[in-house]
């Protein structure tokens, strides 16, 4: 967790005005956070902080490429992902209930890490469903061994007379 430490950004004595933070985001990343699907990739994060009397404006520009499973063959392929987010600090002592993008810090705070947000961030710009892409000649790029069985066992569902789904039906006759 250390490794995160170097996403933190000093932001006080800064001057009013635009600050950019460009960052390289590897495997040993997404390793800090338990339990993440998201186990390799290689992304370019460039945050421009935009500093105002009173708060600070993060905007977040993310591109590269995570490893991912496939929902149909079940095997790893490298998702291009591409995001832009922005961020909203806000300095007050009043307890404030923070919202998607605008979080509030104590005036007396002086910096801020942002490995959380470029973590989700990176999760929530990949695709709900994760397919392997089609190559050029318009061929899925996905396990050709696997998509056989699939397409065995998906036609040999239909061919059973007796499927388990049909006493299911009968449930609400009774």
């Amino acid at each position: 967790m250390e490794h995160l430490n170097e996403y933190t950004i000093p932001f006080k004595g800064l001057k009013e005005g635009i600050h950019n933070y460009p960052f390289e985001i590897k495997n040993e990343f997404f390793m800090d956070f338990k339990g993440s699907e998201v186990k390799e990739g290689k992304v370019k994060v460039n945050i421009q902080l935009d500093r105002k009397p009173g708060f600070l404006i993060l905007t977040f520009d993310i591109e590269g490429t995570v490893s991912v499973m496939c929902d149909r063959c079940l095997e790893y392929f490298d998702q291009k992902i591409e995001t832009n987010q922005q961020l909203i600090v806000k300095f007050t002592d009043e307890q404030c209930e923070k919202g998607d993008d605008i979080i509030f810090l104590p005036p007396t705070s002086y910096q801020i890490n942002v490995a959380q947000y470029i973590y989700e961030y990176i999760i929530l710009a990949i695709p709900m469903q994760r397919i392997h892409p089609t190559d050029e000649n318009g061929e899925s790029g996905c396990n050709p061994e696997m998509i056989h069985k699939l397409e065995q066992y998906l036609t040999e569902g239909d061919e059973s007379e007796d499927s388990p789904w049909d006493k299911l039906k009968n449930l609400f006759d009774n």
